[in-house]
């Protein structure tokens, strides 16, 4: 719309307009708003069914004792796993693939 457009319609009719925009704009944000907290409870929902499923496919990185001791000499120790998830996507399928990564340091105490 342009200045000269509006120039044509009472203070009254624009004043409704604007407020209309307003009331507009509002409704958008608490829908925004809604939209978002569902959002939030489906990622919620799919971090549990995740969890839940049977189907996981594990991938286990370990080392030997012999590996180890290449790399760290004879003191070392193990640090708790990290554990990745990722949703991998087949087409008319999904795959929950988990990755465990064994965590080691090199030990400063003396290992008995």
């Amino acid at each position: 719309m342009t200045e000269k457009q509006l120039t044509n319609y009472s203070k009254e009719t624009i004043v409704t307009m604007y407020m209309a925009l307003q009331e507009i704009t509002e409704s958008l944000k608490k829908t925004s708003d809604m939209q978002q907290e569902q959002m939030n409870v489906l990622y919620k929902k799919i971090d549990l069914l995740l969890e839940q499923v049977a189907l996981a496919k594990v991938i286990h990185h370990e080392m030997s004792d012999l590996e180890l001791k290449e790399i760290f000499g004879d003191k070392w120790r193990r640090l708790p796993d990290e554990v990745y998830k990722r949703l991998a996507f087949h087409p008319a399928t999904f795959e929950v693939v988990q990755t465990i990564k064994p965590s080691f340091v090199r030990s400063a105490i003396k290992i008995f």
